[in-house]
């Protein structure tokens, strides 16, 4: 049985709760998405990100993330049209729910989101109540290490996914409760943590962190076979963006093979080097 969660907030019947919560900067809008997206920090400030340019790719959006290691965060999803939608969600390459290698099908365990409805979604879930919490870190410290997959590491990614109506196979989904375990508030300084990342420091990745209390129930969803739009979020200390040209501040490296995050597929907004320009 495929379980389907949605996070942050008891919920009466079909979906009634509404967290009203403002899209901020960091989420990339997407043309006919039906959600707008943000990374945040435990005091409520987002991480700085940088978009990607896409060329003719459709319902994708990709950008760079700056990490600050040994943060905690959250993903913020808003749901911005009338109707239901799944999302599933994969952090480094592994399913927040089921723990699995994800492919971002719509046969995933997935969370649903309902009608102009804004959730938060802080950690790896290990039962119906209980989460452990995001925090960035090094690869070797990563849930993804853990497991021997390095495949998508450093790779936040949600897929939307709409839902089918009528209610043909209607197949049995988790709702999620808001968090009762309060974390505490870490400021947020974009360099404090990061003045000594390097080139040669390890990839980023996402921990398995503090317990935190996060009740869920199963709901009815059949999701389309295509996901509506994904966001790929590609997260890095700031000496890595530095070097890699996001930041003006270094010089380039090559990159490790990453399934989520394809090498040289996409090109931030900067003026690329001539064909037979040699460096």
């Amino acid at each position: 049985m495929k379980i389907k969660l949605l996070e942050h907030g008891w919920l009466y019947l079909l979906l009634v709760l509404s967290v009203a919560a403002p899209c901020m900067a960091s989420s990339k809008y997407v043309p006919n998405s039906p959600v707008s997206i943000q990374i945040i920090a435990d005091n409520g400030t987002h991480f700085p990100i940088y978009p990607v340019t896409q060329g003719n790719l459709k319902n994708e959006t990709r950008a760079y993330l700056e990490a600050v290691n040994g943060e905690n965060y959250s993903l913020q999803i808003r749901n911005n049209s009338n109707r239901r939608v799944g999302l599933v969600i994969a952090v480094d390459g592994r399913n927040i729910i089921s723990g699995k290698q994800s492919t971002l099908k719509q046969s995933e365990n997935m969370y649903i989101l309902g009608p102009y409805e804004t959730q938060t979604y802080s950690g790896w879930r290990t039962s119906s109540r209980d989460i452990h919490r995001f925090y960035f870190t090094d690869m070797e410290d990563s849930y993804a290490h853990a497991f021997g997959d390095d495949s998508a590491m450093g790779v936040i990614a949600v897929a939307v996914y709409e839902e089918k109506l009528p209610f043909f196979k209607k197949r049995e989904k988790i709702i999620n409760s808001k968090p009762q375990d309060k974390s505490p508030n870490r400021s947020y300084d974009s360099t404090a943590s990061n003045e000594s990342a390097t080139a040669d420091q390890a990839e980023a990745g996402t921990g398995f962190g503090e317990h935190q209390t996060s009740y869920v129930r199963r709901v009815q969803f059949n999701p389309k076979r295509i996901a509506k739009v994904k966001s790929f979020y590609k997260y890095e200390w700031r000496g890595t963006l530095c070097n890699k040209r996001i930041i003006e501040c270094g010089h380039r490296y090559d990159e490790r093979e990453n399934r989520f995050w394809p090498r040289d597929a996409y090109e931030v907004g900067f003026a690329p080097y001539p064909p037979d320009y040699h460096r």
